[in-house]
């Protein structure tokens, strides 16, 4: 019984630990394709950052 719980448990911690990695992921993808847009949006508009 004591093993399948801990099974289940691991089972359970890797279930929460892969969507937070993958969420890590396209947060991290996102910033740079918005970065890569706002700097090509910069450079067609003619804005500079200050």
């Amino acid at each position: 019984m004591s093993s399948r719980v801990r099974t289940e448990i691991k089972l359970l911690a890797l279930l929460a630990y892969v969507p937070i990695r993958y969420l890590e992921i396209i947060i991290s993808v996102d910033m740079d394709e918005y970065k890569n847009i706002y700097v090509i949006s910069q450079k067609h508009t003619g804005l500079r950052e200050v």
